[in-house]
Formats: C-alpha cells, sequence, structure tokens
C-alpha cells in the first residue's frame, strides 16, 4: 500500500502537467488543408510540408519577425513576407 501512494501523486501530477509533446493542428471545417492552433507558451507545433508547395504559417497581428535562422538551408526556403506576421516554408527537392 505505501509504495503505491508515491506512484499514484506521480501519475497524477504526470496527467495534470502540461504535456511537452509536438501538438499537431487541427484541420478546418470547410477546407482541412487549413489549420490552426491555438498558442500554448513552450508547446512544439508540427507543420507538414510537401515538396514543392508553400505552406503559409500566420501568427497574430501584433507579432513580427526580428530574425529567420536555418540550419539546412539547400534543404528549406523560408521566407518572411513584409507584413511581419506571415512566414513561409517551402521544402526543397534534394
Amino acid at each position: 500500500m505505501m509504495r503505491s501512494i508515491p506512484m499514484l501523486v506521480a501519475l497524477t501530477l504526470g496527467l495534470l502537467s502540461d504535456a511537452r509533446a509536438a501538438q499537431t493542428p487541427a484541420s478546418g471545417g470547410l477546407d482541412p488543408r487549413i489549420t490552426s492552433v491555438v498558442y500554448q507558451r513552450n508547446n512544439v507545433v508540427r507543420v507538414f510540408a510537401t515538396y514543392g508547395i508553400s505552406t503559409m504559417i500566420i501568427f497574430d497581428e501584433g507579432e513580427t519577425f526580428e530574425t529567420v535562422a536555418l540550419g539546412d538551408t539547400e534543404s528549406w526556403d523560408v521566407v518572411p513576407t513584409d507584413k511581419g506576421n506571415i512566414l513561409f516554408v517551402k521544402p526543397r527537392s534534394c
């Protein structure tokens, strides 16, 4: 009995804490290609990309990019728009 109490406490705390896994965006009702995610601090959002197709990521109106940096510039095109809160991501073919 005494051993199961710490396990129960650990399990309960694990269920109550924020998930640290990637969040998959929910599809829109009218067009399944349009997905959205509500911002939550420390969440990672999975973005699906396909060769030859640009993915547009729109952030809130008040958000802007200061710097866009890539590790693999030969495999990806990442371009912010002049508006400042929209980012286009496109994988390049190898």
